[in-house]
């Protein structure tokens, strides 16, 4: 049995965000992230009949979703152009959660060097709460991803 290992030299999470699919040159590659959560939520319908003596289950249409915490830096969260630009990297997270912009991601589970395994999709940014503290003085986020739809799993080439 192998474990996903992250958090060792050069194999962190890595998530990219953009308003192409697949993400490309114009994506946000998500800072200082402090942690991540992907969830497949599948939904389950329970009934019983009049015959029955235990409940019966159904599945339903899974909602899922990726909640993470990032420290923000200025150029990912307000966008390098928010007021006429095109793409993610000049939108910035902030423009793309408040224009609820079809976004394109991509979560590497340990780096995204060749042979990483990863899960796209597409969503919406949401859930910003940026918050500050005298003793924690640089903000903080947690940023969800709505995913619209199923996550597809891949690997880059080996």
């Amino acid at each position: 049995m192998s474990r996903i290992t992250n958090n060792t030299t050069g194999t962190q999470p890595v998530i990219k965000i953009d308003v192409v699919s697949p993400p490309g040159s114009s994506a946000i590659t998500l800072p200082f992230v402090q942690d991540v959560t992907i969830t497949n939520a599948t939904g389950v319908y329970s009934y019983t009949t009049f015959t029955d003596t235990d409940q019966r289950k159904l599945s339903t249409p899974a909602n899922n979703d990726i909640s993470m915490n990032i420290v923000l830096d200025t150029d990912t969260w307000f966008g390098t152009n928010p007021s006429t630009g095109t793409t993610a990297a000049e939108l910035g997270i902030q423009k793309l959660s408040s224009d609820k912009v079809l976004i394109y991601f991509e979560i590497y589970y340990a780096g995204n060097d060749a042979g990483a395994h990863y899960r796209s999709g597409q969503g919406f940014v949401s859930s910003l709460a940026p918050k500050t503290s005298p003793t924690a003085p640089v903000f903080v986020t947690p940023i969800t991803i709505a995913v619209d739809g199923s996550y597809v799993d891949e690997q880059i080439a080996p």
